[in-house]
């Protein structure tokens, strides 16, 4: 799920303190421009093991651990 918000405030913090340079904002995990959308109404559906799961896994690829390789991936800079 994109989090829109978190790129648009960051945009106009960093041109509020004179940081805004345009570099291209890419969302990820770690930054917190993108994550997993809420369960909502299944919510007591999703089993605890499963939710913790997805957090261990959450992490390792915001510490590198799992690298998630896509055609749609920005290219390095």
């Amino acid at each position: 799920m994109k989090e829109m918000t978190v790129g648009v405030e960051d945009v106009i913090t960093g041109a509020a303190g004179g940081e805004f340079d345009g570099t291209p904002y890419v969302g990820t995990l770690e930054n917190g421009g993108v994550g997993l959308a809420p369960y909502h109404d299944f919510e007591d559906e999703v089993p605890a093991e499963l939710d913790e799961e997805l957090e261990s896994l959450k992490q390792e690829i915001i510490d590198g651990t799992v690298v998630v390789e896509s055609e749609g991936s920005p290219e390095a800079a």
